[in-house]
């Protein structure tokens, strides 16, 4: 027996049976807020044509379940619908109006996928099914029994489109995704964004044609200040997330303070710096000169993805209290 012919007729009797009575107002809103109709009457017509071809889309009820939090906005019959006509990435991958967004879309999780032996896709599959502009980058290591691995980090949009396509080709084998949560860095090279306390896109902030030098810091600078206002200004933390060895000098932090933030609490006990909405004092911690990439990475996993690396003016403080020097560094601002 064809299994393949007889799962699409079962797919066309179950489409049969959708009709039209149970299109609520509910329903006809998603589809106007998700794809842009113009009208009330038009969304529900869309529904209904929709609904009317037998041969549309669907996909499995556990394969909804595995994807549902990846397209909180959807329900299974939109995201069926997103999915047949290419509309998914246009309307849920648009990037967050805010850089301060108390909730982050799935593009911006990042995971880490293993390329396993035996598994269907390659790299070239994961940039067709993602619908990426390029290729993922392929990394390679050891794993814990010695053996030579190969991953790529994509993020949770991607994730998603290969489950998706993994279900549909009922594939026996399920790809490893490992959360990669690390603090977002991308430092404009045209302004000062994203810097802490102004909105450095205005254009008054952005960079002019007149020969000045590059901004800092730089996104690849290195060694770069750094302010911390948290745990990170505890030594014993801070060479537990450089993992300093004990042959090493404890690190060395200043006293140090920055401007246009206000410190608050999340989780009931972690600090958090966020933007200040006027001005006021200055947020007081400590100043440590990061040396290398790999120390800026640790530092970034240590912070996760709640927060994004900021441009800041870092002052130094004398033991009597008194601003000393400023630097141009960077800081850990909290996105919720």
């Amino acid at each position: 027996m064809d299994f393949d012919l007889l799962a699409a007729c079962e797919g066309l009797v179950g489409n049969a049976f959708d009709d039209f009575d149970d299109i609520c107002d509910n329903d006809v809103e998603r589809w106007q807020r998700l794809f842009g109709f113009s009208s009330f009457a038009e969304s529900r017509k869309a529904i209904e044509d929709w609904r009317s071809d037998l041969g549309r889309t669907q996909i499995s009820a556990a394969a909804w379940d595995l994807v549902k939090a990846a397209w909180p906005d959807f329900d299974k019959e939109s995201y069926e619908f997103a999915l047949a006509t290419g509309k998914l990435r246009s309307k849920s991958e648009e990037p967050s109006s805010s850089a301060t967004s108390g909730a982050r879309d799935m593009s911006a999780a990042k995971y880490l996928m293993r390329l396993e032996a035996g598994l269907p896709i390659g790299v070239e599959d994961i940039q067709e099914i993602g619908k990426l502009d390029a290729r993922p980058t392929v990394y390679r290591g050891v794993d814990d029994d010695g053996e030579a691995t190969e991953f790529c980090i994509m993020n949770g949009c991607t994730k998603a489109r290969i489950i998706e396509y993994l279900s549909a080709a009922k594939c026996l084998i399920r790809p490893t995704f490992i959360r990669h949560s690390e603090a977002e860095k991308s430092l404009s090279v045209t302004s000062r964004y994203p810097s802490l306390g102004i909105d450095m896109t205005l254009p008054q902030f952005r960079l002019s044609d007149d020969g000045q030098p590059p901004l800092a810091p730089g996104q690849d600078e290195y060694p770069v200040w750094y302010f911390f206002y948290g745990t990170l200004g505890q030594p014993e933390i801070l060479s537990r997330v450089l993992n300093l060895s004990s042959e090493d000098k404890s690190p060395v932090l200043h006293p140090a303070q920055v401007k246009g933030g206000r410190l608050t609490i999340w989780g009931g006990k972690y600090k958090a710096l966020v933007h200040a909405e006027e001005d006021g004092p200055p947020v007081e911690g400590w100043a440590y000169l990061v040396k290398s990439q790999d120390e800026e990475d640790a530092l970034r996993y240590y912070e996760t993805e709640r927060y994004i690396v900021v441009r800041c003016d870092i002052e130094f403080i004398t033991n009597g209290g008194t601003a000393a020097k400023r630097v141009p560094g960077l800081t850990f601002l909290f996105l919720g």
